[in-house]
């Protein structure tokens, strides 16, 4: 079974390896929710989680007795753990990969000069008026990647997400460059898809064993 759960691992990985390989190859700055972000990280996780905790939680009974249903309903249970989490309980956020902290801070102007409110800055926390929000801005200069956080408590959802959009509208018009960082996610993402063919190619017998095991038992 080791052949089996090594790609039921991996392929999820180059899944998300070749998402952050999109987004630091854009041209322009990608603004990412919290949410969003959060299900992308999901994702490339959800192989480990199964041949892991979900392995040792599920009961034999409803596998037996539900066969595919079974893995849908726990996979479902699972995103919508995450979607709950980061739009319910953590603080407003967004991610802008392939950026620098500088065209952040012109990006926000631009975004608050079009809903008509102002910037405040504070080194690197910024008070906008209107939306009553504080937030603060987390950069990483080797990943062109900045976190944008709101730090207001009880701030409105809805207005974070207005601003949100008006953020996505006004980063086409940011100038930019490819991140060099999208080939090594670009090159992990192809090894891994690599070596979760090659196991397939080598291992039929324990593919078709596991998927028969998983979906069967």
């Amino acid at each position: 079974m080791f052949p089996f759960y090594t790609v039921v691992s991996i392929i999820p990985l180059a899944l998300y390896a070749g998402i952050l390989a999109v987004l630091n190859l854009r041209k322009t700055p990608q603004v990412v929710s919290r949410t969003t972000d959060a299900l992308w990280l999901a994702l490339g996780l959800s192989g480990f989680v199964f041949i892991g905790p979900v392995q040792m939680i599920v009961p034999i009974n409803a596998l037996v007795d539900k066969h595919a249903l079974a893995w849908v309903m726990i996979l479902l249970l699972y995103f919508l753990n995450v979607i709950l989490f980061g739009y319910l309980f953590a603080r407003p956020r967004c991610t802008i990969y392939n950026v620098s902290e500088e065209q952040v801070h012109l990006l926000l102007e631009r975004a608050a000069q079009e809903l008509d409110y102002r910037c405040q800055w504070l080194g690197s926390s910024v008070s906008i008026s209107g939306l009553n929000m504080q937030i603060l801005l987390e950069s990483s200069r080797s990943s062109r990647c900045v976190s944008v956080e709101v730090l207001t408590h009880h701030a409105s959802r809805r207005d974070w997400e207005r601003f949100c959009r008006v953020l996505q509208r006004q980063a086409g018009n940011i100038p930019g460059h490819s991140n060099p960082a999208a080939r090594v996610f670009l090159a992990l993402a192809a090894f891994l898809s690599a070596s979760a063919a090659l196991f397939i190619l080598l291992f039929p017998t324990e593919m078709v064993d596991g998927l028969i095991l998983l979906f069967f038992p």
